[in-house]
């Protein structure tokens, strides 16, 4: 790949990153531009640059030489079915915050083999605001639920800090095989991801030389002893946390291939993880936010089939 360097001038000086490509490139898209960016391709003075430093006179800026039409070839041309997707997944707007029902097998962030996710299509998420929500938390791809995106940069700092002094309460709910043998309880159990040599991908395992991991659990409701509908709730959010924990006393989630036992799982059972992050209570800038997220239909319908109840 060719590059080609540019000194910045005056008459680009303070001006964002992304703007600056706005302003030189506007042919390119800029889901293609934050690409370059996470892969490391566009520089500022020989180090990583990021979508939105602030550019200052003297600057050396290295990116790709490519062309405009090889550029816009190459991005990601977004589906108005996945705009109208990621559009119709809002509950929530205020002025520091954007609140969705994430679908099921929407991925939050892009990765190998991720054609599209939320990160992606937030660029449709602006409204009147200049800049994209940002992304402050994450869910799984397979599970459904709240996602809190911040709508300024000041906000994402300041909700990582609630994040990060756990005032950020979860309750999720999973609809489980087999019923713990405690109507509650609390996991205590350290996790780490670990190498499966079977299918060489990664896979979350429960150690005594990983990170703590704590979930509180409480049985909603049971259908005899085969199924349970369990609210948990986590105090540290670690990497598939509820799966591996659930897992760990007998009640394996739904449609979990990971960590489940897929040739149990009931003929009426849609290939979906049913798992759901429900609720979502916190405090930002002095105001008090409460959140419940509607159950996705394959997963309300399969309550039904089985006679569960959501007791509040």
């Amino acid at each position: 790949m060719k590059f080609q360097t540019v000194t910045i001038t005056s008459e680009d000086a303070d001006i964002r990153l992304d703007r600056y490509f706005k302003r030189y490139h506007p042919e390119v898209a800029f889901g293609m531009i934050a690409k370059l960016v996470r892969k490391k391709d566009i520089k500022l003075n020989g180090k990583r640059a990021d979508i939105s430093t602030k550019l200052v006179e003297g600057d050396i800026l290295s990116y790709p030489k490519l062309q405009e039409k090889e550029l816009i070839a190459s991005s990601i041309q977004h589906k108005d079915k996945d705009i109208e997707l990621i559009k119709n997944s809002v509950i929530f707007m205020d002025e520091n915050i954007l609140v969705l029902n994430k679908p099921s097998g929407l991925a939050v962030q892009g990765g190998s083999k991720i054609k599209i996710s939320v990160d992606d299509l937030a660029e449709h998420l602006k409204y009147d605001y200049e800049d994209k929500p940002k992304l402050v938390h994450r869910l799984d791809k397979e599970t459904s639920g709240l996602l809190v995106l911040a709508r300024k940069t000041s906000v994402a700092g300041d909700l990582s800090e609630v994040i990060k002094r756990k005032n950020f309460h979860k309750i999720y709910l999973a609809l489980c095989l087999n019923t713990p043998k405690s109507a509650s309880g609390k996991i205590d159990m350290p996790i780490e991801k670990t190498l499966d040599t079977k299918t060489n991908f990664e896979k979350v395992t429960a150690t005594t030389k990983g990170k703590t991991a704590v979930t509180y659990y409480k049985v909603v409701d049971r259908a005899a002893s085969k199924y349970s509908l369990i609210e948990a709730e986590i105090i540290t959010g670690r990497t598939h946390q509820i799966r591996v924990h659930l897992s760990s006393i007998g009640c394996p989630i739904m449609g979990d291939d990971k960590y489940g036992i897929r040739s149990e799982i009931s003929s009426g059972i849609r290939d979906k993880l049913y798992l759901h992050a429900y609720k979502l209570q916190f405090e930002l800038r002095g105001k008090e936010y409460n959140f419940t997220a509607d159950l996705p239909n394959y997963f309300a319908d399969a309550l039904d089939d089985f006679g569960l109840l959501i007791k509040e």
